[in-house]
Parts: structure tokens; sequence; C-alpha cells
């Protein structure tokens, strides 16, 4: 699928392409992360990294309540919510009038619980959570 493709090139080319991804820096972060500031940039990725393990902690927990299947990656899993929340926070501070977060919040959240779910791609060969 063309779609697909194009999204797999967005996300990659973030990766690979030096100047896109200045760019990208400069408009998500409203600066450029060189001299000094490079010590803000790895005080952001140490919260980031424990956030993440926070998520999955409780991913872990949810997957032993029996709430989310055995086998989900939670790295993937933890990764996905917070572009997925981040992604609709963003969206909405910048355009506020294009949809209503405080009426679909709910929904939101249920279509990304439904992903871990029911998505295959979210789930490793064997349990996880032994």
């Amino acid at each position: 699928c063309l779609f697909a493709l194009s999204l797999v090139y967005v996300l990659e080319a973030t990766v690979t392409e030096e100047r896109r991804r200045l760019m990208m820096e400069i408009i998500y972060h409203k600066c450029e992360f060189v001299g000094e500031m490079t010590v803000v940039q790895q005080a952001q990725r140490q919260l980031s990294l424990a956030s993440y393990e926070r998520i999955e902690q409780t991913l872990k927990e949810c997957i032993a309540a029996k709430l989310l299947p055995a086998n989900l990656l939670t790295r993937r899993a933890a990764v996905l919510m917070r572009s997925y929340l981040s992604g609709l926070m963003e969206n909405w501070l910048f355009a506020p009038d294009s949809f209503d977060l405080h009426a679909e919040a709910r929904d939101y959240v249920a279509i990304l619980l439904e992903m871990y779910q029911f998505c295959p791609t979210l789930r490793g060969p064997e349990s996880l959570s032994a």
C-alpha cells in the first residue's frame, strides 16, 4: 500500500536525513539542541526513557490482570501510547476547534486499547508476562 510506504518513509527519513531531523527538532522543540542545549536534550531523553519504563510496568500489570494479551510487546505498546496521546494533545492544542477532545477522549482511549488487544504486530511469539 502506497500510503503505508509513505508513512514508513516519513518516520525513517526523520532518523536518516539529518536536515529533516534538525528541522523537525526545531518545529517540535522550538529550538535546536546544540552547545549547552545538549544538556537539556539529555535530561529530556532520560525522562522519556523513565516514562517508557513506567508505562511498560503499568501494561505488565494489565497483562497480569488479564486485561491485555499475555504476549503484548510492551515496549512497542509504550512507544505507541506516548506517540498517540502526545499527538492527540498536540493536534488539539494547535487547532482546538478541529475536534472535541473532551467529548471524544473515551473513544480515543478505547481505540488505543483495542489496538493493543487485537493488533497482531503488537504481539510477540509467546507470553512475555511469565
